[in-house]
């Protein structure tokens, strides 16, 4: 066998395997082939021996026997061929070099014994005979394809050595159906040649992706031994376990036997722990969240670790439960240093209040007793207002006194068994304890008592002989029995200690349900894209537009973010959330500057090269006193085309600033930027500003395409927007067009763009990409077939 192929197309022809040593990839391709020698081989022999009892009757026996002798000794020595070179793997022999030549030659001579076939077999008076041998060779043909497929050279070798026989005998016989017979061995030949090369492709892939695999589970071994972090698999319903070499480290057992049960995992758990660990499992398998727990291992010689496991549920797409996987650790070093660090570190420096470490356990503890006590509790969360005021002005030294001033006065408003912390800058949090068991009083008591809070915080404070004042905004949190964690009582509190600053400041607010609702979901949302920049989790999808004639023009980008916990995030919730924080200006200059870089990329593409690519552009953005020389830069730095880049601005955002819009459009326009108006028609549309604005396009609102068939006033819209098409001279485009009937009505009324699920949902670039060079391909496949009609008519 060849390998030259293979090898030269690791070194430099196909991107797929470049991040795989040619010399692996070539060696795992030989054992692929030879796998599939034997397998040939017989596939071969039951073909020769049908040939040899159809064919019999009509032709010479000494012929017929030369025919199969040649063609079985061939078969023999490539079989003895295999076994040598296995022999030559086992001992570590050099086998590549010293066999490839030879089992090239044996494809070749395979090849050209099954092409005699149509020389010395082919019977011209039999019809029923001369279909059987063409039979047989395609079926040889396709045999061939599929074993030698993974070395380019050994399947084009044995197709056409085993095919072009096939078609010169039919394209030499008079009968033009016979001759159609050969036009189609032809045919048949290149397709399988076609057919062998994507499969090529395909094996090289798996091949490739096998090897990474292997190297990446033998990294991840040895990364987990220097981490001291094994791993595993669980299958719940057999109680089978996959350990990793690391775990099986951590567990004191042989690394060898890496399949386990549950029996095992087990045994080495401390006895007190147990019941710790298959609460998590519990958790996983019932209620479909990762789970974690700290326990002990003890070793055969009783010695104890530390160990602290993760485990997650895997489910496949209909939700059941197939395996579990999980993550073991050792935290002995660790929980010694922090059973260090907790004995040093439970206090405050700077005022001797507890810390957030010790607040966090004791507001722990009074929520387990809260289950069984009847009474309540509450968490008052304290925010100095304008504290950074006071830092900035008169220096962090006056800061720190009033902060230990300010802890001194909570301390004596309070009951000495309630709990006051300073979480750290000008945040202090108070834990009240057995209150009133009506959560009604309970919440009269903490008000009371954060009133009286509020009140000693804003008596006057001397600080270095002179009088400051100061004063905080307050929230109150009640709980009893409520099922809350720590995390979410601290966040009630702190959303109510919020809207006391909204309300004015030095105020005190009592946190209620819906306050969270909307607090929560907004921040979440805006933490999560804030993460999504730094991760790089946002997409652009691309949906097509087109012309008249449905060839695609261009596209128009947009947003997409798949939240690795939510999912694909909807715009309408993602987009205003990142208008408020203004998260909306990172996020827009992503957009752009992707947007550009797949024009670079398109312009090296000739399919893709033609195409406009539209961004839509927020009012945010938009005015910013520098996006137009953003613009530009990015332009520049991307290298894009400006002519294929097209803005699409909204009609109030223009109208914030007419003459400034107009400034901006214009720098851009002079530098081959086109605009577009979008949802036209939906804002204050005005034939002024229409005028003046260096557009190129407008848009035709969805809302007025979408029942522009059974609404009289929406078709009259629309034809009204075509009509000031045509004046201006601008392209109308057209979204959301979902019919046919509403294409047909908007081309009689001169619309020529179009863009809607009619003609392509929005789908990942790499999707659009494909599908443009499919269309492509198809449309150059149609001329060339068109081309060869013309010229055999």
């Amino acid at each position: 066998m060849s390998l030259s192929t293979p090898i030269s197309a690791v070194r430099g022809g196909d991107q797929l395997e470049t991040d795989v040593p040619p010399e692996l990839l070539a060696t795992r391709c030989c054992e692929m082939i030879i796998g599939t020698t034997m397998q040939s081989v017989r596939a071969t022999v039951l073909a020769c021996a049908l040939v040899v009892a159809v064919m019999f009757p009509v032709v010479d026996g000494s012929l017929l026997a030369a025919w199969t002798a040649l063609l079985l000794g061939v078969l023999a020595s490539r079989a003895l061929l295999v076994r040598a070179w296995g022999r030559r793997v086992a001992g570590g022999g050099d086998t590549m070099q010293h066999f490839q030549a030879r089992y090239q030659v044996g494809i070749a001579l395979t090849g050209l014994l099954w092409g005699s076939v149509m020389a010395f077999l082919f019977t011209p008076q039999d019809a029923p005979r001369q279909q059987f041998l063409s039979v047989v060779l395609i079926g040889v043909g396709a045999v061939g394809m599929t074993t030698l497929a993974i070395d380019r050279r050994c399947v084009r070798v044995f197709l056409a050595t085993m095919l072009l026989p096939m078609a010169v005998r039919y394209l030499s016989m008079p009968d033009p159906v016979e001759r159609m017979l050969g036009v189609m061995a032809l045919f048949y030949m290149v397709f399988a040649m076609g057919n062998a090369e994507r499969l090529r492709a395909s094996l090289l892939e798996n091949l490739r992706l096998e090897v990474r695999a292997a190297e990446r589970e033998q990294r991840l071994n040895q990364a987990q031994q220097v981490a001291r972090l094994g791993s595993f698999d669980w299958d719940p319903a057999s109680g089978a376990m996959r350990w990793s070499d690391e775990h099986c480290r951590l567990w004191g057992v042989p690394t060898g036997n890496r399949m386990r049960d549950r029996a095992a995992f087990m045994e080495r758990i401390h006895p007190d722990d147990r019941a710790a660990v298959e609460d998590a499992v519990r958790q996983a398998v019932e209620h479909g969240t990762p789970a974690e727990c700290v326990h002990r291992v003890l070793w055969p010689d009783r010695t104890e670790y530390y160990i602290r496991a993760r485990i997650e549920p895997v489910r496949d797409r209909h939700g059941r439960l197939v395996r579990l996987v999980g993550t073991v650790q050792n935290i002995s070093e660790q929980r010694e240093a922090e059973d260090r660090m907790r004995r040093l570190a439970f206090h405050d420096v700077l005022t001797g209040l507890p810390n957030r470490h010790l607040l966090t356990e004791r507001l722990q503890l009074a929520l387990q007793r809260q289950e069984a006590e009847s009474s309540s509790g509450a968490l008052i969360f304290i925010d100095l207002d304008n504290f950074k005021y006071l830092n900035d002005t008169h220096g962090h030294d006056r800061g720190d006194e009033l902060l230990r001033l300010v802890a001194r006065r909570v301390l004596a408003a309070v009951r000495r068994s309630d709990t006051v912390a300073r979480l750290g800058g000008d945040e202090f949090v108070v834990m009240l304890e057995h209150l009133d068991a009506d959560p009604a009083h309970a919440e009269l008591q903490a008000g009371l008592v954060a009133e009286q809070i509020r009140a000693s915080i804003q008596a006057p404070y001397m600080l270095a002989g002179r009088e400051f004042h100061s004063s905080s905004s307050i929230g109150i949190a009640a709980f009893r029995g409520s099922g809350l964690t720590v995390d979410e009582l601290m966040k009630r509190a702190d959303l109510a200690m919020y809207q006391a600053k909204g309300a004015g400041r030095n105020a005190v607010c009592l946190f209620k349900p819906e306050l969270e609702e909307r607090a929560s979901a907004r921040s979440a949302i805006e933490a999560d894209l804030r993460t999504a920049l730094q991760k790089d989790e946002f997409t652009l999808h691309l949906q097509p537009q087109v012309d008249t004639t449905g060839r695609w023009t261009g596209a128009e980008a947009l947003l997409r973010w798949q939240h690795p916990v939510r999912g694909a995030v909807s715009p309408a919730q993602m987009i205003p959330v990142a208008e408020e924080s203004g998260l909306i200006l990172p996020i827009g200059q992503w957009v752009l500057r992707t947007a550009c870089q797949h024009l670079v990329r398109w312009a090296a593409d000739p399919a893709l090269a033609p195409l406009t690519l539209a961004v839509n552009v927020s009012a945010r953005q938009f005015r910013q006193p520098q996006f137009a020389a953003e613009v530009l830069a990015m332009l520049r730095e991307t290298g894009a085309d400006p002519r294929r880049l097209k803005i699409e601005l909204t009609e109030t955002l223009l109208l914030h600033d007419l003459e400034e819009s107009i400034r901006k459009m214009s720098l851009l326009k002079t530098q081959g930027v086109g605009f577009a108006l979008d949802d036209f028609g939906t804002g204050y549309s005005s034939l002024s500003y229409l005028q003046r604005l260096p557009l190129e396009q407008i848009k035709i609102d969805q809302v007025f395409v979408r029942d522009v068939l059974v609404n009289a006033n929406n078709a009259a819209i629309v034809r009204m927007v075509l009509s000031l098409g045509r004046t201006f001279g601008l392209d109308v485009i057209a979204e959301g067009v979902e019919s046919t009937g509403q294409r047909d009505f908007l081309a009689k009324g001169g619309c020529h763009g179009y863009q809607g699920y009619l003609f392509g949902r929005p789908v990942p670039v790499s999707e659009f990409e494909a599908r443009m060079h499919a269309t492509a391909a198809a449309s150059l496949v149609a001329h060339a077939l068109l081309h060869e009609a013309s010229a055999a008519i």
